[in-house]
């Protein structure tokens, strides 16, 4: 008889679900599980802050941006079409990811 969807191992048979259930293979204990569940946590706080700081980063670095985006258009009443132009020649043949 096969037990796929009991188990939810495809092709698992009665004889073998016996076998897996009578080894000697030990389990965790209560107390394992709970060191294993606060150390998933503590991994999900720590990417949660990582993920916090790029997203800090970012936005100032985009602050940044604006700011140069200003002085520059300040000085120059024409910086904005020629940043527009550049950006897209920028944006269409850059790699930010290549060499």
């Amino acid at each position: 008889m096969d037990l796929t969807g009991a188990l939810g191992v495809p092709g698992t048979t009665v004889a073998e679900a016996n076998a897996m259930a009578n080894s000697k293979m030990p389990l965790a204990s209560a107390s394992e599980i709970q060191l294993l569940h606060r150390e998933i946590e503590a991994q999900g706080e720590w990417l949660n802050r990582e993920r916090l700081e790029r997203q800090t980063e970012v936005d100032r670095l985009k602050m940044e941006l604006e700011a140069i985006r200003r002085v520059l258009s300040s000085g120059d009443p024409e910086f904005q079409r020629k940043y527009h132009e550049e950006f897209e020649a920028v944006r269409t043949g850059f790699n930010p990811e290549g060499p």
